[in-house]
This record gives structure tokens, sequence and C-alpha cells, in this order.
């Protein structure tokens, strides 16, 4: 949610409405994609409730959501980033999980769409000058918790381990 806020705050701050030569404040329109419906649906509802939310405190209405249903499904995070550039005309592409990050990542760069992603996996941002990813990788994670596992002199553990993009 801070990394939406922030993310939201920076853009509204470099979005040409700042300009004080100008007289009527254009909108900034942001692109979300996520699962809005099917098996990760709450997580979908969760990141569109931060951003409307974030909308709200925001304020002025410079600010526009358009949401598209990417149903946790990477080809479907493609279409529907290429509807949110072509057809809704966004100026700012935020997407939710690795997998379709991933799957959007190359798309945005190729087309200097600045991209914010919610992603643990690192190859999301790594080498894209317009992409940008807030959350901390599984790896660095799972550093840290033996490093604290190790300090708390700990003699068993347990490891789960899912297989998938998320």
């Amino acid at each position: 949610m801070k990394a939406c806020l922030f993310a939201i705050a920076v853009l509204a701050l470099l979005h040409p409405a700042n300009s004080a030569a100008q007289t009527t404040l254009p909108q900034l329109r942001i692109g979300v994609i996520g699962p809005l419906s099917g098996e990760a649906r709450s997580f979908g509802e969760a990141i569109k409730n931060g951003v409307t939310l974030a909308l709200e405190e925001q304020g002025d209405g410079l600010i526009e959501a358009v949401y598209e249903d990417d149903q946790f499904n990477n080809a479907k995070a493609v279409s529907a980033y290429r509807k949110l550039v072509s057809v809704d005309k966004v100026d700012v592409i935020f997407t939710a999980a690795s997998g379709p990050s991933n799957a959007v990542a190359a798309l945005a760069q190729a087309d200097k769409m600045p991209m914010f992603a919610w992603a643990s996996n690192p190859d999301v941002s790594r080498g894209r000058d317009f992409v940008f990813r807030s959350l901390v990788s599984g790896q660095r994670e799972g550093d840290k918790a033996a490093n604290e596992a190790v300090r708390l002199n700990y003699r068993r553990t347990a490891v789960y381990n899912v297989e998938t993009d998320y």
C-alpha cells in the first residue's frame, strides 16, 4: 500500500499538470492489471481497494485508474496491457504478481511505458529502465529467514515450496 501511494505521489508530481504554465489540468490515467476474478481475486480486490483509497485520499481527481482483470493469467495480462495502452491510452501501468508482471514487462520496456510491478521475481525489472518492482525477492526473504533461524539457534526447520511464478 505504501509503495502504491508513493508511486502515485511521484507520478502526480511529475505529471505535466503540475506545470505553472498550464491553465487546465490534464488527468493522469493509470492502468491497473490484476486478478479481479478467479482464484486470486481476493488479492486483486485488495489491490483495487488500495488504489481506490489512495486516489480518494489524493482527492483532486487528477488521477484516474482504469482496471483490467488478468485472472492471474499471463496471456490475459498481455491482452489487458495492450488494451490499456492502445484503447484506454493510460500513462502508466501497475501490475500484480511475478508471472503476469513478467509477461507484460518486456512490452512496457519496448513501449517506454512506465510500469510498477508488485512482484517478487527480480527478472521483472532486471535490465529494464521503465519497469520498477516493489517487493523483495523470494531469495532475499529466504536468506533473511535462514539467518534469523541461525541467530535464534533453531535446530529443526521445515520448507514449503510452491512452483509458480507468483
